[in-house]
Parts: C-alpha cells; structure tokens; sequence
C-alpha cells in the first residue's frame, strides 16, 4: 500500500513584499552580480524608459541593497530619477535572497513565445499606436519582420533558441592542388609537377612534349 505524500508548504510562501518608493540614491548595488548585461540591452531598456517610466518595481533588501533591478537602477541614476518604486523583501535571510536574485533573472529567460499571439498583439499596438517605435518592445526590426509573416515567420519558431553551428565538412584540398575550371566530383588532380603536361585535370596523365616534338608541330602549322 502507497503512501500518499502531503505537500508541506512554509507559512513564509503566503508572504509578501511591501511596495513603496526609495530615494533612487539610497540603494546600493549587491556584493556580488551575477549577471551583466550587454550594451545593446541597456540602450533597449533606456528607450523603453524614457517612453513608459519605470514600471516594474525593483526588488530590494530590509537594507537597501538591490536584490533585482541593477540595470534599472543605473539607468535611473543616469536620467536624475529622484526615487523609484521598489518591493521590500524582509522575511527572507541574505542567503535566500541571494537565491531569489538569481531565479528572478534566470526564470524569465526560459520563457516560450506563442508566435500568433504575438504577432496579433504587435499588430494591435501598431494599429492603436502607429507613431511607436516597436523595437521598444525588446525585439529587433528583424524579428518584428518574421513574426509578422514579412519573412514566412512560420519558419522562425526559435526565437529563444540559441542557432546550432552548421555542419563542416572535412578538407580534402591538399598544399599545392591546382585545380582548373570547374571542380567535379572526383575529379583528378593537378600538381604543380605536372604543368607541363597540360593545365587541364584530362591531360595530367599524358606525357608531356618533347622540345623535337614541339618544333614538328611547329613546323606542321607553319606550312
């Protein structure tokens, strides 16, 4: 007979963090960073604040120190933000903490798109909102283009996967190949021992010319 497993959740789970506004320098950065953040990203998430304001609150300690929303936060610094809305976080411990920071950067990345619905809301917010510059969105023009049929966007369901290396073939071209036209399958090669015999790979195994034999030709197309 199974035994039937109960699931004990901590009275902690049902907890939650406080909202409210921070003076913007007034939160410290974390001891250690666990991820960074490209140029490009930076540049995105400057526009998107610059048109919408700060939106999603950073997280930060009973303390002050940012446990996520770094980029945010220097981004604010940056355009004279005075205060930023942020979620205190005061019954965890600093260790937890220090986990909850990297599961709040890693979990959204793992996320799928649903290709239709994207397409349809992109195509929406343009309709309403035709001065908008979509990239804002976090998508380049190129994707934009694929997701909305431009590029048979049909074929492009891994936005979020990373592009595989193409296959390679082994070389088969060795140092001092000569090869003349077009190459064939197969096809023989030439060395640079057997130039004079003929340039062409058909001629390679034919004996090349006398200096007797040249002037009999010689003579023949001259009469």
């Amino acid at each position: 007979m199974s035994k039937k497993k109960t699931q004990v959740i901590s009275n902690r789970a049902a907890a939650h963090g406080q909202w409210e506004l921070a003076a913007t320098h007034a939160l410290q950065s974390a001891a250690r960073r666990t991820r960074s953040h490209p140029g490009w990203k930076r540049e995105k998430l400057e526009a998107s604040i610059r048109e919408f304001g700060i939106l999603d609150p950073l997280t930060v300690s009973g303390e002050n120190v940012i446990v996520d929303g770094h980029l945010r936060h220097e981004i604010a610094l940056a355009l004279g933000f005075r205060s930023l809305p942020v979620i205190r976080i005061e019954h965890l411990n600093d260790a937890e903490l220090r986990a909850h920071a990297i599961a709040a950067n890693k979990l959204p990345a793992v996320a799928n798109y649903d290709l239709g619905a994207l397409r349809i809301e992109l195509e929406e917010i343009k309709a309403e909102l035709p001065r908008l510059d979509l990239t804002q969105t976090g998508f380049t023009i190129g994707e934009i283009d694929r997701i909305s049929g431009h590029h048979l966007a049909g074929l492009y369901d891994d936005l979020d996967q990373p592009d595989e290396p193409l296959p390679t073939a082994a070389a088969t071209a060795k140092q001092g190949d000569i090869y003349a036209g077009t190459v064939r399958p197969n096809a023989p090669r030439v060395r640079s021992s057997d130039l004079g015999r003929g340039a062409c790979p058909e001629n390679a195994s034919r004996p090349a010319l006398s200096a007797t034999s040249t002037r009999r030709l010689t003579s023949s197309a001259s009469s």
